[in-house]
């Protein structure tokens, strides 16, 4: 009895065996016959990878800031400058010096005519002010390469050490309300409306906005700032006057008579005036 289950197991293991050869070699003369197939099928794959990296937000990304250099500053060099444009603003002309390989520092005078060239790209690094004019305004920029991640567009306060060494906490909330209605929200999550007060503030929104995933769609958000008297003079929440440079705000404004608060516009990314009343996205900031 024995010998006879023994014999039975030994058939049925060779059966088995026959099968697993048989299906193998099924599958490796379908995989040669179909081998296209199979091609599309790893190229899709692949698409579905990189997808959920993007939905992902954590992909990392080559970001930049600029490091101002001020032994050269209020100078302009236009013989050393391997490109010359018109740009309306640092954050503009900065960005143009990041989408060319070939640029690594730039020049950006505020105070030319409005026909005159103002963003000087350079192919190397400055280590003089020979050949350079004086000028008043000019700020001079070593551009650093960095990586960075994209986050959810999830409302949710993150903090990011900037390249002035500033730790801003900030959340940008796809909410359109009046700036009182926006203040006072920003106020229940324990923060207020954003305080872009500098360069690298105003360049860490222009690169979330243009850059990551689910940023963008809108076009306008409330930041701090107002002239509360109406006397065309703005200021933050906390009393300091805005500076009326071009470092800060786009291309003739504030220019509204009825306008008394600030906003953020999707084209460089800077301040610009509008009515208090107007429903839009805003962006929080916490201490």
């Amino acid at each position: 009895m024995e010998l006879t289950l023994r014999g039975i197991a030994a058939v049925q293991r060779e059966r088995i065996i026959s099968f697993q050869m048989h299906f193998n070699s099924q599958v490796i003369n379908r995989w040669m016959m179909n081998s296209n197939n199979y091609l599309v099928d790893c190229v899709v794959w692949t698409l579905l990878i990189i997808f959920a990296c993007l939905r992902s937000y954590n992909c990392l990304r080559t970001s930049t800031y600029w490091k101002m250099d001020g032994p050269l500053n209020n100078f302009v060099c236009p013989t050393e400058a391997s490109y010359v444009t018109r740009e309306s603003s640092i954050i503009t002309c900065g960005r143009l010096c990041t989408v060319r390989d070939s640029c690594v520092s730039f020049i950006y005078n505020p105070t030319t005519a409005i026909t005159d060239d103002n963003c000087y790209l350079n192919d190397y690094e400055l280590n003089s002010s020979n050949g350079c004019l004086p000028i008043n305004n000019a700020k001079y920029f070593k551009e650093i390469k960095q990586t960075f991640s994209c986050h959810p567009d999830d409302g949710i306060y993150r903090t990011v050490q900037l390249s002035d060494g500033d730790a801003f906490t900030y959340r940008v909330v796809h909410t359109e309300l009046s700036m009182a209605n926006a203040q006072s929200e920003c106020e229940s999550s324990g923060g207020n409306l954003a305080k872009l007060s500098s360069i690298s503030r105003l360049k860490l929104i222009y690169e979330l906005m243009t850059t990551c995933p689910g940023f963008g769609g809108a076009n306008m958000y409330y930041v701090d700032g107002s002239d509360s008297n109406s006397d065309n003079v703005y200021k933050w929440s906390d009393g300091n006057i805005i500076p009326m440079t071009a470092d800060f705000w786009r291309p003739g404004m504030p220019n509204g008579q009825y306008e008394h608060c600030l906003i953020v516009l999707n084209t460089e990314w800077l301040h610009d005036d509008i009515g208090c009343s107007v429903a839009k996205n805003y962006i929080c900031e916490r201490q």
